[in-house]
């Protein structure tokens, strides 16, 4: 294991590759892939979210191919402390319960309301 190592600025060329690539990998995504899925008749949240969800999740593996390849091993307390992970203190906790209770039951009202709204005007069509 790899003791915790001052680090070191990267060239500007590999700065190019680190941040270059991601950002590539987002417009590609943005402005190619999404407007494909709509013209697909893929519903407007599921293609955001498919959109913007498929680079972040390539983003996550890398993060763990780039650990590997500083030379870390891929454990739980290594990558803990690598990447720097805390513990969510309680308060935090019940915040981010009571906003995510709050956003799935507005959803859920949102989307009964718009199917409703929805039956409704194909019954009177």
């Amino acid at each position: 294991m790899i003791k915790d190592k001052m680090v070191q600025p990267m060239p500007f060329w590999q700065s190019l590759l680190y941040f270059g690539i991601p950002a590539a990998i987002f417009i590609i995504s943005i402005y190619v892939i999404m407007p494909l899925l709509g013209e697909g008749g893929v519903d407007p949240v599921l293609n955001y979210t498919l959109t913007l969800m498929g680079p972040v999740i390539l983003l996550f593996g890398a993060s763990f191919v780039a650990l590997k390849f500083d030379g870390y091993e891929l454990r739980w307390k290594v990558i803990k402390r690598r990447f720097r992970l805390k513990p969510i203190k309680k308060r935090v906790a019940l915040d981010f319960r009571i906003v995510f209770i709050y956003d799935i039951r507005e959803f859920s009202f949102t989307t009964y309301t718009i199917v409703a709204a929805r039956c409704c005007w194909l019954r009177s069509a």
